[in-house]
């Protein structure tokens, strides 16, 4: 009864930590001051991503290290190889040869006379037509088919769906922006200032339409003694390692299946209807 029990508690445990590693989200805090700056959250666990940190730079310099040494003794043996074979080649050459005989001494071949020759070349015609080069007949090479338009287009309806899941499961929050728009001329200030204002005002709705998005603070201002533009970004993003993954998983078999040539699944167009009609 202990066995079991004690079984039975593990594998409950081990489930137990998939479903919290996998419904745990993985956060991403983002910020731009001059300088890009992002960090990945999972659990307790975190990391700087950008800038690169002193440890990760060092790790660069070990795996340079690394990376020379072994070229360093890739040259050393090639280059030993190539002295073994050039003393080897040098051996060979020194040895004495044995005289050659003279053209003269060298009996020719004996062709038979008569009705022998005949048959003779017509053994060596049948013998060249059985040794024909197979390169020369021309093989159809079998190969993957070149992507259409019509392909295209079918992967790209078959991803969209598992896409815009993905999108929608995506939370973009705690965002501020501050952004102050220079130039050198007023004129060109205010066209630039323009151009900020509906750009900014543009993203902001394509985000709201498709992700959950939240925001603290965006105010953007024009200063006309500023000869540069300065921006100042943050914002945080988190989604559930569960949900990144199923959208990759069947969006990655869909476009799989539509390039195989297989027809898009319907989804519930029953459910659709009876909506529309509600």
């Amino acid at each position: 009864m202990t066995a079991a029990v004690i079984a039975i508690s593990i594998i409950a445990f081990i489930v137990l930590l998939i479903v919290l590693l996998l419904t745990a989200y993985v956060k991403l805090e983002l910020e731009y001051d001059s300088e890009p700056f992002v960090k990945v959250k999972y659990l307790i666990f975190s990391r700087i991503l950008m800038p690169e940190t002193k440890s990760a730079i060092r790790r660069k310099k070990r795996k340079e290290k690394r990376e020379k040494k072994k070229q360093e003794k890739a040259e050393k043996k090639r280059r030993k190889e190539l002295r073994g074979q050039h003393l080897k080649s040098g051996k060979k050459s020194g040895k004495n040869k044995p005289p050659q005989k003279a053209a003269s001494a060298q009996k020719a071949p004996q062709v038979p006379k008569g009705d022998g020759a005949k048959n003779v070349g017509a053994k060596t015609a049948a013998d060249k037509s059985k040794n024909v080069n197979i390169s020369d007949k021309t093989i159809p090479k079998k190969g993957k088919p070149k992507p259409d338009l019509d392909m295209i287009i079918n992967c790209v309806n078959a991803a969209k769906p598992h896409v815009k899941k993905l999108f929608k499961k995506i939370r973009i929050y705690d965002v501020f922006a501050e952004i102050v728009v220079g130039g050198d001329d007023a004129a060109k200030t205010a066209l630039s200032y323009g151009t900020h204002c509906a750009a900014i005002n543009g993203f902001i709705a394509f985000l709201k339409n498709n992700v959950s998005f939240q925001t603290k603070k965006i105010d953007i201002k024009a200063d006309f003694d500023l000869e540069k533009s300065n921006y100042y970004v943050y914002g945080k993003v988190k989604l559930r390692l569960c949900t990144l993954l199923s959208c990759l998983i069947w969006g990655y078999s869909a476009v799989q299946g539509a390039m195989n040539g297989e027809p898009p699944k319907e989804k519930e167009q029953s459910n659709k209807t009876a909506k529309k009609a509600a």
